[in-house]
């Protein structure tokens, strides 16, 4: 799945709006979809608890049986085209029988709500009723909170932050568990970056003589109060690059509209306008769709996927116990089956069973120079997941009393006292806990001297920070071998802040370096797309910024957003393992039964990116399996992940 700028999304809009026969076509088609999107997110809800049943069975018999006040679903309104998209889609739900209530955030002079008056009007016509801002603060009480909320504020303009009593009513919904559908993109979230609004200063408590409550405490505002953190986001036509960007999206469907008299659907329309490979130059004959106003070419493409989550044991035994069927459901039973495509991961690993004539060396033998005296367990880790996601050798390279412990967890790891001495191998991992002295810095040296794909990690970017030369060799590496450095935002930010001007134009040509200068200071470090691609072209190498969305960009500007769907994998270790199953896959793509005069062509580049995002996958789904017990998730560890990859190749394989 391709995501976009609101340029582009709006100039294909623009183009889709002048076939329109009747006043608000599109978005009738739009506020349908979101309609059917909470009416998906409603029917999950009633499968949860008896209470949500209730709900259910009450909002099909009729109105009149809810509890006075109480509101199944509220629509936070906005006054442009996002907010009119609510509001008909709240017709929908009104019709559904379900009981809504309306808070436009907007005001005209004369008091009146500030909304999109022909959707406005069609809400009320069908009972929906008015919620102003001043009665908010009464549905923080549980039993008048509603079953799901609709952002439909903003959309692409949604970069401007809440503030006043709808920023109380969201955090105190966020409090109590609200499921929020955002249209678009979550108010607060910068559609382009996914930056979220700032924080707005805490609020002095009045102290008054006569209104003054001695012991209550100063309402402050809390964090996140300023932007929306969304369940579900839905997008028109494709994504935007803010759900590629954060995870306050939540999970991302998309729905196509199609209006009967045009040419094309928004996503065709998307795909027309800014066609994969060609410059903005070529694919904008007019102009008006060229270079942004920073700098950065529309040819540089943005993909992201989302891993769902696995269902628990006991989610799958109470679905069992309540279906009679000692059968898994085909998907999480609380997540809804949507209507609308949602995100997925991609294309999985295919066969996992060695062919017939395989051997040891048959699918890439990955070398690991990882661990030190210091960190022991950085090496014993690494090999439990490079082990795990691959059936050829793995090599350990170190000193004796370094590796001996590694065999003794893993006896399978065959050792090797420097890279040196080592045979042949497919991918060398370099970094994990090895450590940043002067033999460290040796190893990582010859490492980029050499001609094998690299994965370099933790000490090995440390160590390329603080070393100009490091970073030369990098840069110039006479190979066509690739090297993938595997930063989290920390790492990232000391790479990058050890990049000055001269630094930065070394190996790259203007436009490069228009489109990269400034990734140590000039680009706002919250727009993540943008540095992560920068800092991959100034250093001619992969980058794989780890986190809950983790990115992967090409040295030529291709980029790849996982958001991994959940955060089981924030453990000690966690990276040493990710790290192990890069070095495995990639020498499984550098292996020798992979045609190897052809494997760094262009096409095998592309693959290349598939490869870093299978294991992204495997490695998010191996973190959410170790968090299973059979009461529920709980934390986990780096052992227990590296344990369960073999389960999560296993469940990705027949994705």
């Amino acid at each position: 799945m391709f995501a976009y700028s609101a340029d582009q999304i709006r100039a294909a809009e623009k183009a889709l709006l002048a076939h329109e026969v009747a006043d608000d076509e599109m978005m009738k088609l739009a506020a349908a979809a979101v309609a059917d999107t909470a009416l998906d997110m409603l029917r999950a809800q009633s499968r949860r608890t008896p209470a949500h049943q209730e709900t259910a069975k009450q909002a099909t018999a009729g109105r009149d049986m809810q509890a006075p006040g109480a509101a199944d679903v509220v629509v936070a309104v906005g006054p442009g085209g996002n907010g009119g998209d609510g509001l008909f889609a709240a017709t929908h739900l009104l019709l559904a029988g379900y009981r809504v209530q309306a808070v436009p955030v907007a005001t005209r002079a004369d008091g009146t709500p500030k909304v999109h008056e022909p959707a406005w009007q069609a809400f009320r016509a069908a009972g929906g009723e008015l919620l102003g801002t001043g009665e908010l603060a009464g549905l923080a009480d549980s039993a008048q909170a509603p079953a799901l909320i609709i952002d439909a504020i903003a959309g692409l303009s949604a970069g401007r932050g809440l503030d006043g009593a709808i920023a109380e009513f969201f955090h105190a919904q966020r409090r109590l568990g609200t499921d929020v559908l955002a249209v678009d993109v979550p108010t607060g979230v910068h559609c382009d970056t996914g930056e979220t609004a700032p924080e707005t200063a805490a609020r002095e408590a009045t102290s008054t003589a006569a209104n003054t409550d001695q012991d209550a405490a100063p309402c402050e505002r809390q964090p996140g109060d300023s932007y929306v953190r969304a369940t579900v986001t839905i997008s028109f036509g494709a994504g935007r690059l803010a759900h590629a960007a954060t995870p306050v999206c939540g999970k991302v469907v998309i729905a196509d509209l199609q209006l009967p008299q045009g040419p094309r659907s928004f996503a065709e329309e998307l795909a027309h306008q800014n066609p994969i490979g060609q410059s903005a130059a070529i694919a904008h004959e007019d102009g008006e769709h060229g270079e942004d106003e920073r700098g950065e070419d529309e040819h540089h493409i943005t993909e992201f996927f989302q891993v769902p989550a696995i269902a628990t044991r006991t989610q799958i035994q109470s679905w069992a116990s309540a279906n009679g069927s000692a059968t898994a459901p085909p998907q999480q039973p609380e997540l809804p089956e949507f209507q609308h495509g949602t995100v997925g991961v991609g294309s999985g690993p295919g066969n996992l069973e060695p062919k017939p004539a395989g051997d040891k060396y048959s699918s890439g033998v990955v070398g690991l120079c990882a661990g030190s005296a210091a960190y022991p367990g950085a090496g014993i880790l690494s090999a439990a997941g490079a082990i795990a996601a691959t059936p050829s050798m793995v090599r350990v390279l170190g000193p004796a009393e370094l590796t001996r412990d590694v065999v003794r967890a893993h006896p399978e790891a065959v050792t090797h006292t420097s890279v040196r001495t080592a045979g042949r191998v497919q991918a060398l991992v370099v970094g994990p806990g090895r450590g940043t002295d002067i033999s460290a810095a040796l190893e990582l040296e010859y490492a980029l001297r050499g001609t094998q794909p690299l994965v370099l990690d933790a000490d090995a970017i440390t160590l390329l920070a603080s070393s100009a030369q490091l970073r030369e060799l990098l840069r110039d590496r006479v190979s066509a071998s690739p090297v993938l450095l595997t930063p989290h935002d920390g790492e990232f930010q000391r790479l990058a802040d050890a990049l000055p001007a001269p630094d930065q134009d070394v190996s790259t040509d203007d436009a490069t370096t228009a489109s990269t200068a400034g990734t140590s200071g000039s680009i706002d470090a919250t727009d993540r797309l943008r540095t992560t691609r920068a800092l991959a072209a100034q250093l001619n190498a992969w980058v794989l910024r780890k986190g809950r969305i983790t990115l992967i960009a090409s040295p030529d500007g291709r980029l790849v957003s996982v958001n991994t769907g959940s955060s089981w994998a924030a453990t000690p270790g966690s990276g040493d393992v990710l790290s192990g199953i890069l070095g495995a896959f990639l020498a499984e793509w550098n292996a020798p039964a992979a045609v190897p005069k052809t494997k760094h062509n262009e096409a095998a580049q592309t693959d290349l990116a598939d490869v870093f995002r299978r294991a992204v996958v495997v490695h998010s789904w191996a973190a959410q399996l170790a968090a299973q017990t059979e009461f529920g998730m709980a934390p986990t560890s780096a052992s227990a992940i590296a344990t369960a990859i073999p389960r999560a190749l296993a469940y990705f394989s027949r994705q």
